[in-house]
């Protein structure tokens, strides 16, 4: 290989957590199960909030969503602070082509290092293959950013149906389908969990074409490929909480052979989406900026018996729709959430509409009590269905939970510490009480 620097072509999906056939579900993903087989999968991987924008600038500024600015959604009126510190901006100042196609959940009033921002969601892997080949042959690296619609509901007030491509059909619905535990075992979600397994399906197969498109041009040796997603699926208690079924999240990377991301290794260290920017600085061998909050990995990679680098991981949520202020903190065994809010039962409005959400409102969702104080023990309640907060067996634990995320809010400087945190200026709030995120918008 010569000395130019690795490329790195960044994947990352709406709303599909860990519901891929290389992660043990029954969820058809072939081109994604290889990628895993080729390179290293990230078992315990959680993202900074369980809402889009947040998360990605999290991921892509190595900082927290309340840093970053985005403590809600681009489309709520939320700006990133320092577009400057985006990770494309950052390697383009060392040297690499930085271009992003598809969907940009960010809406950049600054193009934040991209040379080219090309948002057509609907043939987003065209567009990157045209790039792929346009920069075949260009002696600089590149950072190739490629953003999917799916998993997410498709666009619009009254499409609650999961975004697929056209080309990818519908499969008969069938009684034995088993939606995932935490879902309520009714005929309206299971083909709702359906038509999530036909989008990733088309996920799946936007991604092969990119891969294939990289073989064909005699990239893939030199390039570092990074799959991942923002948080969990547009299902009750899955996207719009902190629990695992909302954070947890997919990380697959891979890279040339020889290298430390081949092979078909499983890391199963506690990690986060704020780690992700200073592995790959050390991997690309650039420097690490003086802003960011997460640690590499990469030691842990070379060698599985270093040092991980954390032992919990932090995620938020102020504004989806409407107010909903939490933070939690967890360990490989425990969690701890707090409520910065009153509102003591579920907060319909932030979970996207779907025959899922109508079923179970329904069914009596909607009378789901939620305290502002949440404690699981994740070992015997991996679905975190019992809230052991005022359990005197747990109550040392709780205490040092409380003290890590309090010290973390401190470190970082949340502004939930001081108050309520307002909208930004011309925007709406939507009621607590709402149905549906559409709701008075």
């Amino acid at each position: 290989m010569s000395d130019k620097k690795l490329n790195v072509i960044y994947l990352n999906s709406h709303d599909t957590g860990r519901w891929l056939g290389c992660y043990g579900e029954d969820v058809h993903t072939p081109a994604i199960d290889q990628l895993a087989s080729q390179g290293v999968r990230m078992t315990q991987m959680f993202s900074l909030a369980p809402i889009c924008s947040p998360s990605r600038a999290a991921l892509l500024t190595g900082q927290y969503p309340h840093q970053t600015g985005l403590l809600g959604n681009t489309g709520r009126g939320f700006e990133l602070l320092y577009p400057q510190r985006h990770l494309a901006a950052h390697l383009k100042s060392h040297g690499y082509h930085t271009a992003h196609v598809g969907i940009f959940s960010l809406y950049p009033t600054d193009p934040m290092g991209y040379d080219v921002i090309n948002p057509d969601f609907r043939e987003a892997e065209k567009h990157a293959i045209d790039l792929i080949e346009q920069y075949k042959d260009d002696d600089a690296p590149f950072f190739l950013d490629v953003g999917f619609m799916e998993a997410h509901r498709t666009p619009g007030r009254d499409n609650i149906n999961f975004y697929a491509s056209d080309d990818v059909p519908a499969q008969p619905f069938t009684q034995d389908i088993t939606p995932p535990a935490s879902m309520a075992d009714l005929e309206d979600v299971k083909n709702d969990w359906q038509d999530f397994k036909r989008s990733a399906r088309s996920l799946d197969q936007r991604i092969g074409k990119i891969l294939q498109a990289l073989d064909q041009a005699g990239l893939a040796e030199k390039t570092v490929v990074i799959y991942t997603t923002d948080h969990g699926p547009a299902i009750p208690d899955m996207k719009g909480t902190l629990c695992d079924n909302g954070i947890g999240v997919a990380m697959i990377m891979r890279g040339p052979l020889g290298s430390v991301l081949t092979g078909g290794i499983t890391c199963e260290a506690l990690l986060s989406q704020i780690d992700w920017y200073p592995t790959l600085c050390e991997l690309l061998d650039i420097p690490q900026p003086s802003w960011l909050e997460g640690h590499s990995f990469l030691p842990l990679l070379k060698d599985s018996n270093a040092t991980p680098p954390r032992d919990a991981i932090f995620a938020e949520q102020t504004y989806h729709a409407a107010y909903e202020p939490l933070r939690a903190v967890r360990t490989q065994r425990y969690k701890y959430i707090q409520a910065y809010h009153d509102y003591p039962t579920v907060i319909a409005a932030n979970c996207d509409d779907s025959p899922s959400k109508t079923a179970m409102i329904n069914n009596g969702w909607l009378k789901t009590q939620q305290g502002s104080k949440r404690f699981y023990d994740l070992a015997s309640d991996p679905q975190e269905a019992h809230n052991l907060i005022d359990d005197p067996a747990y109550a040392s634990i709780i205490q040092e939970m409380q003290q890590k995320l309090a010290d973390w809010q401190k470190q970082t400087d949340d502004p939930i510490l001081q108050g309520p945190i307002a909208l930004p200026q011309g925007v709406t709030p939507i009621s607590q009480s709402a149905l549906s995120p559409w709701d008075g918008r």
